[in-house]
């Protein structure tokens, strides 16, 4: 690897770490007997609903490090729809 890309990639993984822990800092989920509530977002707010009553299915993807470090991405089903995946989901099981 030539010595001129080690700083840039240094600073990509860094950028990306950021973006990340960015993310799940603005990121709230709220399960309640009526409905699932799923925002992101610290400037632009992205905010998806689905009533209990319409869910189809859940589903649950884990990688083998998610199965490791004991988290994954639920996906939440119901008719003709899907609410927004949820990634990096602790203990989704």
């Amino acid at each position: 690897m030539p010595e001129e890309a080690e700083p840039s990639m240094k600073c990509f993984c860094a950028m990306k770490k950021t973006a990340t822990l960015g993310m799940r800092a603005t990121t709230e989920i709220a399960i309640t007997n009526r409905r699932i509530i799923y925002k992101r977002g610290f400037i632009q707010r992205h905010t998806a609903e689905m009533n209990m009553d319409k869910v189809a299915s859940v589903d649950v993807k884990q990688s083998i490090l998610g199965r490791v470090f004991d988290y994954g991405t639920v996906r939440v089903q119901a008719a003709g729809m899907t609410l927004e995946d949820l990634p990096m989901i602790e203990s989704p099981t």
